[in-house]
């Protein structure tokens, strides 16, 4: 049997039920891959990384907010988000300040600058995700949330 009939056949194997959910896994994880490789290179457009616009959301959603807070957002280390604060503190996208009540708290603020910058990311962004997802129905995109969100209940849990 040469390696070509070979492959064919480990292929065409009877499915299992743990096959069947090792392939959804990897079904999962490709998409994910796919799907931020398509929105890194679509916020790449406006010069920052889909870090820098998640950073920009939050502070635009929450207001000042502590860097534990943001590291724990993103769910990068405080090191990280550090880097990533520097770089839009030193293009007037966001301001540290202290915290008036606990000194040792320093709290980052979106600039306005920063808010016009997130508002054309938010533009763009959502360009993409409608393009994205237009095929795909209300009803399949409500099963995929509730999907979702089981699957990180069930990792948050770990």
């Amino acid at each position: 049997m040469n390696v070509a009939m070979e492959t064919t056949a480990r292929i065409k194997r009877p499915a299992t039920k743990e096959h069947n959910r090792l392939e959804s896994w990897r079904e999962i994880t490709n998409a994910w891959k796919m799907i931020m490789k398509g929105a890194e290179k679509n916020i790449s457009s406006l010069g920052m990384c889909t870090t820098d616009f998640k950073i920009l959301r939050i502070l635009h959603d929450e207001g000042p907010t502590p860097m534990a807070r943001l590291s724990d957002a993103t769910i990068l280390t405080q090191p990280a988000i550090t880097s990533f604060v520097d770089k839009l503190e030193s293009q007037d996208l966001v301001r540290r300040t202290r915290d008036q009540k606990d000194r040792r708290v320093i709290r980052i603020d979106i600039t306005a600058k920063g808010e016009t910058v997130f508002r054309q990311g938010l533009r763009v962004h959502t360009k993409f995700v409608d393009g994205l997802l237009s095929g795909i129905s209300e009803a399949e995109l409500m099963k995929l949330s509730v999907i979702m969100n089981k699957l990180s209940k069930e990792i948050s849990e770990k």
